[in-house]
């Protein structure tokens, strides 16, 4: 990726288990965010079912796949953008200033 310069260096060789590590300690994180959501959420109103209390456990589950896919949509939006040569463009507003 970053051409033969890049991968003869020392951080290309241990940028892998970086993000390994980095990713590791993330989804620690989500599952402690989730834990501790459990312990705050109040006791089960009686016109709630269980069902309700472990819809709240699945979507906990479910979270690294969502980050995964609504995080990815910008990059193959981008991606099929320039793909088919349909480039948002950038268009610079004219600056003008006015003279007392």
């Amino acid at each position: 990726m970053g051409g033969q310069n890049f991968n003869v260096t020392l951080f290309s060789y241990n940028l892998p288990r970086l993000t390994r590590n980095l990713m590791t300690f993330a989804m620690f994180g989500i599952f402690i965010a989730g834990a501790l959501n459990f312990l705050i959420l109040p006791k089960k109103p009686k016109g709630v079912s269980r069902l309700k209390y472990f819809s709240f456990f699945f979507q906990w589950l479910l979270l690294p796949i969502t980050l995964i896919i609504f995080g990815s949509i910008p990059a193959l939006d981008a991606q099929l953008r320039l793909f088919f040569g349909k480039y948002l463009g950038f268009w610079p507003t004219e600056k003008v200033r006015k003279r007392k």
